[in-house]
Parts: structure tokens; sequence; C-alpha cells
């Protein structure tokens, strides 16, 4: 009830204060180096290889962003089998 019995301000100040904190704590997360990593790479889901914008050959699944990912030589060797 100490929460309830503050000026209205101040309540407001307490709220904008952890809000602040938590987007804080969420901004170093998403600063951190491995979650970088994790958003920008794409491996080959057949040999491995790391699959870029360059090299890639094909995807199962509705697009790229999501599903299986084959790199150029990959793709190659399914469609020729």
């Amino acid at each position: 009830m100490e929460f309830l019995a503050q000026d209205p301000k101040e309540r407001e100040l307490k709220f904008l204060r952890l809000i602040l904190a938590e987007l804080a704590e969420i901004r170093a997360q998403l600063k951190s180096p491995l979650a970088v990593r994790q958003l920008h790479l794409r491996y080959c889901c057949k040999c491995g290889e790391r699959v870029t914008n360059q090299n890639i050959g094909g995807y199962d699944g509705e697009s790229a962003l999501f599903g299986r990912l084959y790199c150029m030589l990959c793709a190659d060797e399914m469609e020729g089998a």
C-alpha cells in the first residue's frame, strides 16, 4: 500500500524508471556479439557452408528467411539428381 499512498507524480517516475531499466537490459542483450552472430549467420543444411545473399542456391519453405537453405553447389546437386 506504500506505493499507492505516494504522490501520483512520484509513482509515475518510479514506473518510468522501471521501464527504462528493462529497456536498457534488453538493449544490452541485443548488442552482445552472440545475439548479432545468431541473427545474421545462415548455413547450408546439407554441407554446413555459410550461406550469404551472394551464394544462396535455394531454399525449402515459403521464403529464404525461414526454413532450410542450400548453397549453390548443393542446390545444383539436388537439381541434377
